[in-house]
């Protein structure tokens, strides 16, 4: 399950805003993403199986919308929708569409990767650049 094809991981700022990780990662997960996890075949992934994948795992219960203890792909698309881009809304403080180096300077894991994926050297970074950094970056 290392590499579970889970494809928008996308306007999340790549670099760790955890919510839009989950929102974007859920978002198009793809058939065999979801066959993988879904070790008993029963098109529905239960919380040992979400244990295969970390954000699955870490918001399991707020995707349960119906508290029957499984995931069904419309939970998860449904999770993903609720949350899509709320990460990068929430590091870009000043709501100017771009992230500074001051407004990630109290999270070491972003700051250590704002130089990297800003690729114009501007100083600040861009939804797409937080995109294209978290799509080469993506494990």
């Amino acid at each position: 399950m290392k590499k579970l094809s889970l494809t928008l991981v996308c306007a999340a700022v790549a670099l760790g805003a955890t919510m839009a990780h989950a929102a974007d990662d859920a978002k198009h997960m793809d058939v065999r993403a979801y066959k993988a996890l879904d070790k008993d075949g029963d098109k529905r992934i239960s919380r040992d199986e979400a244990q295969g994948h970390a954000m699955l795992s870490k918001h399991f219960d707020q995707m349960d919308d119906d508290k029957d203890g499984f995931l069904n792909a419309k939970e998860v698309r449904s999770f993903a929708r609720a949350h899509k881009g709320k990460g990068f809304d929430k590091v870009d403080k000043n709501n100017d569409n771009v992230i500074t180096r001051d407004e990630v300077a109290n999270n070491p894991k972003l700051a250590k990767r704002f130089d990297a994926a800003d690729t114009d050297k501007d100083g600040k970074l861009t939804k797409e650049e937080a995109k294209a950094y978290h799509h080469d970056h993506k494990k």
